[in-house]
Formats: C-alpha cells, sequence, structure tokens
C-alpha cells in the first residue's frame, strides 16, 4: 500500500493550471497596461509643454526686440496697404551719427529682422500671419502717437499650441 501512495505522487504532473495561466497573463496585461498609459501621458505632456515653450519663446524673444527697436527708432513706417501692417521699417541716428535701419518683414511664414548689413534673422518661425497686425497711429487719449502690435506664433505638430502677446509703445520720437 505504501508502494502505490508513493506511485500516485510520483505520476503528478508538476505545473500550472489553466486557470493559474489565466490569471497571469491577466495580471501581466493590467500591469502593461498602466505602464503603457503612463508611459503615453509622459510623452504627451512633454509634446505639449515642448510645443507651447517654443510659442511663447518665439513671441517673447520677437516682443523684446521689436521693443528695443522702436523705441529706439526716430522715423517709423508701417505698410499701410497690408492689413498686417509689415513690413515694418524703423530707422534711428545713434548718438556717433551712425544711422541704423531695422525691417521687419514677412518672409516664408516667417518674421524677420534685417538690419542695416543685410543679415536677416528669424525672429518667428511659426507665425500666425492672419493674427499678426502692426500700427503706427495717434493715440486719441494720449493725443501722440503710439505704436501697437499683436505677434502669434502658433507651432503646429503634435500637439498645436499658440501663443499671443499685444504690445503697445510710446517711440522716442513721439515723446518730444
Amino acid at each position: 500500500m505504501r508502494f502505490h501512495r508513493v506511485l500516485k505522487t510520483r505520476n503528478r504532473q508538476s505545473g500550472y493550471t489553466m486557470l493559474e495561466l489565466l490569471i497571469g497573463i491577466m495580471l501581466l496585461g493590467i500591469i502593461s497596461g498602466g505602464i503603457t498609459t503612463f508611459i503615453y501621458q509622459i510623452i504627451d505632456t512633454y509634446n505639449r509643454s515642448t510645443s507651447r515653450m517654443t510659442a511663447v519663446k518665439e513671441v517673447e524673444n520677437a516682443i523684446h526686440s521689436i521693443s528695443r527697436d522702436v523705441q529706439m527708432a526716430q522715423i517709423i513706417s508701417t505698410d499701410t496697404s497690408d492689413p498686417s501692417g509689415l513690413p515694418l521699417t524703423l530707422t534711428w541716428v545713434d548718438w556717433d551719427n551712425t544711422t541704423y535701419s531695422v525691417i521687419y518683414s514677412v518672409q516664408d511664414d516667417q518674421l524677420t529682422r534685417t538690419m542695416n548689413s543685410g543679415t536677416a534673422t528669424v525672429m518667428v518661425s511659426h507665425l500666425d500671419i492672419p493674427q499678426t497686425v502692426c500700427h503706427y497711429d495717434v493715440d486719441t487719449i494720449l493725443n501722440r502717437k503710439i505704436f501697437t502690435m499683436q505677434l502669434t506664433s502658433t507651432v503646429v505638430g503634435y500637439r498645436t499650441a499658440s501663443e499671443s502677446r499685444s504690445i503697445e509703445i510710446i517711440p522716442r520720437s513721439a515723446q518730444q
């Protein structure tokens, strides 16, 4: 009898039942699904913030440069035939009698800045042209000329992001 009992336990195969395998596969699927969702969220957040920061930095840098140039300008001219007012031409004479001329214009859907040397610098690579407007008119409240500009950058890609800023500047030629 004893031999028969030992033989029975030895003939028994070791392994997993079908139920154990199904539970293991299900747990593996749940864990891998959670990890995949987590990784997707990280990549999505990164792409969204990268597009947003690109748009913000482009607009900030362009506004900074335009503000500095407009404040220095003694002569400001905009294209009144174009709804955007571009190209914008700014001219001034520096303390050492050097004449500077800066032109902001749109080339290939980019806002470029061209100085005396003729070298064009791209200020905004993702310019939203219908949303970009500049004017140099008399302000009825202040009763002097004021330069206003709205600049918009729209970065299109995995996640589209847009940034728009407006500025109002009284140039030194209008402050006198």
